[in-house]
Parts: structure tokens; sequence; C-alpha cells
């Protein structure tokens, strides 16, 4: 079930980019309670939440969406033990 939300998530990301600056600033409104929830399901117990969760916050960096605290704490993935971890926050 996670993985599913945040597989959508995702997919609502992908498709900011052929919205409006009107459109987009709704949908991250939309998202704001959402947007904390993701980075912390970044450390999920289950990796593939956690490899799924990374690349939503990777989109998130990008849109200036993460706190300072959420992207140090992405950016920490880059050392990870786990090679797909570590894939995912590159």
């Amino acid at each position: 079930m996670r993985k599913t939300v945040v597989d959508l998530f995702i997919k609502l990301l992908e498709s900011i980019k052929e919205k409006t600056a009107e459109e987009r600033q709704t949908l991250f409104t939309f998202m704001d309670d959402l947007i904390s929830r993701i980075a912390k399901m970044t450390s999920d117990f289950d990796t593939k939440v956690g490899i799924s969760a990374i690349k939503v916050s990777t989109i998130l960096v990008q849109y200036n969406l993460l706190s300072e605290d959420e992207k140090g704490n992405v950016s920490k993935l880059v050392l990870n033990e786990n090679a797909e971890i570590r894939k995912a926050a590159l």
C-alpha cells in the first residue's frame, strides 16, 4: 500500500512539467501535508518503499519543496550500505 501511494506521487510529480505555474502551485499546496510524510518514508523498513520515497524526494528537491533537514537526510542516503538505496539517492 505505501509503495503504491509513493508510486502514484511519482506519476503526479512527473505530470507537473506539463502544468501551468498556477496549476503547479495548486498541486504543491495540495501535496504540502504529504511531502513531509514522503520524506520520512525514505528510511522505511521496506526497502522498496524507501527507494520509491527517495525517488520522489529527489524530484521534490528539484522544485525546492523539501526543508533543509529533509534534503540533508536524503543526501546522507548516498552513503547507505544498501546499493539500491545509494543508487536511488544519486
